[in-house]
């Protein structure tokens, strides 16, 4: 291929990354890696879709690309959205969330996080900045009213490591002890610009910011006491509350 064009790699990695995103539609999904295909030859075509991966069994529907449209518009416009949300009973059938309620919400970002998009954005209802999943909302519409100002001190990057990696809690800085061996797992985590306070021979202790919340503790469970809470207090006591339920449940 030319210079100015896009490696077989390029386009295989591009086609990979679309296969491999819920939120955009099998239909879509083929309709963009045609587009991507515009270039290559029929042999280059044959190679390259020979390597791809399949698409994800998990792909959201059509509406879902159609729904971000109306979001990014509203983002360049400064205007409100308007939509229901939906969840599935124990029949999984989609259901409106409390009873069909409409939200407002003024949007200020769309963000993709293990291939899922969402929407960020100050939601009436909450009174804060709230999050949700895009291929979840329903009856989306763009409003005539102006959306209400993003607060100066927001900073987006701060905003996804904290509430997506952590779901929903109170902030707090954390240290945590934990084996040499789980290094790798703390820098996939929190990233490589992380306070290590101490090492030895076989445990290092780290501070790192968290959101207090289930998703948090269930994190740690995995690693079976490998990494634990060193502080603060209150941090400890919910997770052994949350270890006792389990037993609890379970005996």
């Amino acid at each position: 291929m030319g210079s100015r064009g896009m490696e077989l790699s390029e386009i295989k990695m591009l086609c990979d990354a679309v296969n491999a995103a819920q939120f955009i539609s099998e239909e879509k999904s083929f309709q963009l890696i045609d587009k991507l295909f515009s270039p290559l030859s029929d042999y280059q075509k044959e190679e390259i879709r020979n390597l791809i991966q399949k698409p994800s069994e998990n792909k959201a529907d059509s509406k879902s690309i159609y729904y971000a449209d109306i979001i990014n518009t509203a983002i360049t416009q400064r205007r409100t959205i308007r939509f229901q949300y939906y969840e599935y009973n124990e029949k999984r059938e989609k259901i409106l969330k409390h009873n069909g309620y409409t939200y407002t919400v003024s949007p200020y970002a769309a963000v993709w996080n293990d291939d899922r998009y969402y929407l960020v954005g100050y939601c009436e209802k909450h009174r804060d900045i709230t999050v949700f999943r895009i291929d979840r909302l329903a009856n989306i519409s763009l409003t005539d009213h102006p959306s209400k100002p993003c607060p100066k001190d927001f900073v987006l990057k701060d905003f996804i490591a904290h509430t997506f990696k952590m779901f929903c809690g109170e902030s707090s800085d954390v240290i945590l002890k934990c084996k040499n061996k789980h290094m790798k797992a703390i820098i996939d985590k929190f990233g490589d610009n992380i306070d290590t306070i101490g090492t030895d021979r076989q445990f290092f202790c780290v501070k790192v910011k968290v959101e207090l919340s289930p998703t948090f503790y269930a994190w740690l469970f995995q690693y079976q006491g490998e990494i634990c809470i060193q502080s603060p207090q209150n941090a400890i006591d919910q997770f052994v509350q949350m270890g006792e339920t389990i037993i609890e449940v379970h005996s």
